[in-house]
C-alpha cells in the first residue's frame, strides 16, 4: 500500500491540475490490479483512443427523491420520473463487474431515503469495494449511524452551504439536526475505532469566501477532508481538455439508465441501460465512443463545454 501511495503521489505531480488525485486515488483504486486498470484507461485517453479499458469506479443512484428542497439545488426541479433502484438490479451490476473497486452511492437524491440503503452498502463491502456516500445528513438517525459503522462504510460526505442561520435559510431545516447527527456519528466512530472518513462537501453557491471560512471553522475537528466545489452544472471556464472521467467511470441512474458522469444531471448523454445490456458493453458502446471522440476532437457536448475541470 505504501508503494501505491508513492506511485499515486507521482501521478498527482504529473496531473497537477487536480490536487486531489494523489490523496484520493489510493482509496478509490487500492490494489495493483486497479492501478493497472486506471493506468490503461488514462493511457488510452492520452494516446487519443475513443475506446477505454473498463470502468473502474461507478456512481449508482439509489433514488432521485430528496427530503429537502435546498435553495441552490436545481436537480429537484428537473422534470424526470422518480423512483428507487431495484435491489436485485443493484446486486447484478456489482456481481457482473468484479473489477469495480470504488462505489459512490449518490446522484440526484438523498441516499438514506432508499429502504435498503444499509443492505446496498453491506453488499458492496462484502466485495471489498470502497463505498462513499454524499448526504445532507438529516436522515442519519442513531440507528442508521450505528449500521454504517457496523458494516464498514468507508466514507461519508455531508453537504454544507452554510452554518446556523445561513444553513437554515438554504436547507429549510434546523442546523442543530445535522450537528447532532454528525456529533453522534463521530463519537461512536471514535469509540469503535472505526476507519470511517468524514468529509465536508461545500458547494460554492456564490462568491463569498467569508461563508466558506465560517463553514470550515465551525466544522474544524469534525471532518477528515473538505471539498470546496463549484456549483455542479453551473457555467465555469470553457473546457480545453478531455475529461478523465469519461475513460474511468460510469453513472447508473436509479432506473438503470447509464450516463457518463454525475454532472449530466438532466441525462442529456444517455449511453445505455443496464437492464438491457451489461455495463462493460455500454462503457465501450457506440454512444460512449462517440462522446469520447467528441472530447478528443474538442467538440464538447453542451453539458461538458463549461464543466469545471475539477469534475474531470
Amino acid at each position: 500500500m505504501r508503494a501505491l501511495k508513492v506511485i499515486y503521489s507521482l501521478i498527482g505531480t504529473i496531473f497537477y491540475q487536480d490536487k486531489r488525485i494523489a490523496k484520493r486515488l489510493p482509496d478509490y483504486f487500492p490494489t495493483y490490479r486497479s492501478l493497472l486498470g486506471e493506468f490503461m484507461n488514462q493511457f488510452l485517453r492520452y494516446i487519443g483512443s475513443s475506446r477505454s479499458f473498463r470502468p473502474q469506479g461507478i456512481i449508482i443512484e439509489p433514488t432521485n427523491y430528496c427530503n429537502l428542497r435546498c435553495a441552490h439545488c436545481t436537480t429537484q426541479a428537473i422534470d424526470e420520473e422518480k423512483g428507487y433502484m431495484d435491489y436485485d438490479l443493484y446486486r447484478r451490476i456489482l456481481d457482473t463487474n468484479p473489477q469495480i473497486t470504488c462505489l459512490i452511492l449518490t446522484r440526484n437524491g438523498e441516499p438514506f431515503l432508499h429502504p435498503k440503503i444499509v443492505d446496498m452498502i453491506a453488499y458492496a463491502k462484502n466485495k471489498n469495494i470502497y463505498v462513499s456516500i454524499y448526504t445532507n445528513g438529516i436522515l442519519l438517525s442513531k440507528e442508521k449511524a450505528d449500521s454504517m459503522l457496523n458494516i464498514g462504510l468507508d466514507e461519508i460526505n455531508f453537504s454544507l452551504e452554510g452554518v446556523d442561520e445561513e444553513y437554515e435559510k438554504n436547507k429549510g431545516v434546523p442546523y442543530k439536526m445535522l450537528k447532532e447527527n454528525v456529533d453522534y456519528l463521530i463519537k461512536k466512530r471514535d469509540l469503535l475505532k472505526s476507519r470511517l472518513r468524514i468529509g465536508a462537501n461545500i458547494a460554492r453557491i456564490r462568491d463569498d469566501d467569508d461563508n466558506i471560512k465560517a463553514i470550515i471553522d465551525a466544522w474544524k475537528g469534525r471532518y477528515d477532508h473538505v471539498h470546496i466545489e463549484p456549483l455542479m452544472g453551473k457555467r465555469s471556464s470553457p473546457r480545453r481538455t478531455t475529461c478523465r472521467t469519461l475513460w474511468r467511470n460510469a453513472v447508473v441512474r436509479w432506473d438503470g439508465v447509464v450516463l457518463p458522469c454525475c454532472v449530466d444531471m438532466e441525462a442529456t448523454l444517455v449511453m445505455g441501460d443496464v437492464r438491457v445490456n451489461a455495463l462493460k458493453e455500454i462503457f465501450n458502446s457506440d454512444k460512449a465512443i462517440a462522446i469520447r471522440k467528441s472530447h478528443l476532437e474538442r467538440r464538447y457536448p453542451p453539458v461538458c463545454k463549461y464543466c469545471d475541470i475539477l469534475f474531470g
